[in-house]
């Protein structure tokens, strides 16, 4: 059930919150077209979907059972998460955690 919400809250935020905002800027200016800086946005998708491939296949080796494994598992793709996002960041100028909107 927490790993449904994890992944149903971000997946809910994103959807309703870029769609909000976008929709709302086009209705106000008539249709306006909202431009995306998406830099990072491939090798985001690719974290996450490898990051949550993971968590299922060690789900399934432990029986869908959750337990210090899983917890382990979280918290060392969160830091590897954040040091790629560092290192991006740093030495390429690329970020992963902000999508830049040009409204």
């Amino acid at each position: 059930m927490a790993i449904a919400n994890i992944s149903g809250s971000n997946t809910f935020e994103i959807v309703v919150g870029l769609g909000v905002v976008w929709l709302t800027k086009s209705a106000v200016e008539g249709g306006a077209t909202v431009y995306l800086d998406t830099e990072g946005f491939a090798v985001t998708s690719i974290v996450l979907l490898v990051c949550f491939l993971s968590t299922l296949v060690v789900l399934y080796f432990n029986k869908w059972v959750l337990d210090f494994k899983i917890g382990v598992l979280s918290v060392v793709l969160y830091v590897g998460f954040l040091i790629l996002a560092t290192v991006l960041c740093l030495f390429y100028n690329m970020s992963l955690y902000c999508i830049n909107v040009d409204l």
